[in-house]
């Protein structure tokens, strides 16, 4: 599998000398609807959300109204962010633990392996409420193009109504894009399902996020590094990430590398075994619908294999 992903990736990349008349490039013209909309610290992730979710200074500035939603079994998680220019801010009641572009997920091994039997997403415990501003935002072409912005975000966390908080940055710079962020999480286990009280264990960490990114022409690479710091342990994410842009949309693949105390769930035999290094690779395709909506189709964003569905509409 990790063969065969980076096959994809570098294919990927390679394919821009062979489709020049269906390419696009968004640091000069609309693609879609990249072109002021995508978020400025991770420009080859598919979901704008989810990089909100682990960066507030992610959250678009750009005077508008964006509603995202990915559709999966019968349920939609849904995100909603607005920019006034300067400032923006955004909300999602959806999580980004076990989704392709976020940290893992605390759970017990028997949830884990029965999710991943049921291919069930991970459920979520928390809403996130992001703003970030924009510190520099400087016109012009290659190297003399430079923007900056700072965000800060708080989880508000269902189980005990308490609140934690994180801030970020992020930047370009001529074709260059960068981010940094660390926030502090915590994870409920409810101990009513087993038997017990209702009552709830808590687990207490933090997450530390680097992405570094650039564009080639059509096609936009991003490398991006998520650290969990647990009570004990230290578990890490290492995605590698590529976006092509054509006309009327964008085609991305990616390879993740995870490295924890999590099991390792396999698909052929059902089970669960301890493996700390677990590879997986996600596909995505965003097509724009009309002049205001983009749809698509992502294989494994909530790391199940699954096939779901995305739709972003733009006012």
């Amino acid at each position: 599998m990790r063969f065969l992903s980076i096959f994809i990736l570098i294919s990927l990349v390679f394919v821009t000398s062979a489709a020049n008349a269906l390419l696009c490039d968004p640091s000069q013209e609309l693609c879609g609807f990249v072109h002021g909309h995508r978020t400025s610290g991770s420009p080859a992730k598919p979901s704008s959300s989810n990089a909100i979710h682990i960066n507030p200074a992610n959250v678009p500035t750009d005077k508008m109204i964006g509603i995202e939603g990915i559709y999966y079994k019968g349920e939609v998680d849904v995100s909603l962010a607005r920019g006034l220019g300067r400032v923006g801010a955004a909300i999602s009641p959806s999580n980004s633990e076990e989704t392709f572009f976020g940290p893992p997920g605390l759970e017990p091994d028997s949830d884990l392996l029965d999710r991943k039997i049921n291919k069930n997403k991970y459920p979520s415990q928390k809403i996130t409420l992001a703003t970030a501003v924009s510190l520099i935002d400087t016109s012009g072409s290659g190297f003399s193009k430079f923007s900056l912005s700072l965000g800060v975000m708080g989880k508000y966390h269902k189980f005990d109504s308490t609140t934690t908080g994180g801030g970020g940055v992020t930047g370009v710079w001529g074709p260059f894009s960068f981010g940094y962020s660390r926030y502090a999480d915590k994870y409920h286990l409810s101990l009513k399902d087993y038997g017990q009280p209702d009552t709830y264990v808590t687990t207490d960490f933090d997450v530390e996020s680097m992405s570094a990114g650039i564009y080639l022409g059509s096609v936009a690479v991003d490398y991006s590094l998520l650290e969990l710091y647990m009570p004990n342990d230290r578990w890490e994410v290492k995605l590698v990430t590529a976006s092509i842009f054509i006309k009327r949309g964008i085609f991305t693949v990616s390879v993740r590398n995870e490295d924890s105390a999590r099991p390792s769930y396999s698909y052929t035999l059902n089970t669960l075994s301890t493996v700390r290094t677990k590879s997986e690779t996600f596909l995505g395709a965003q097509l724009t619908a009309g002049s205001h909506l983009m749809i698509g189709a992502f294989y494994n964003y909530y790391l199940l294999r699954e096939m779901s569905l995305s739709a972003t509409l733009f006012f």
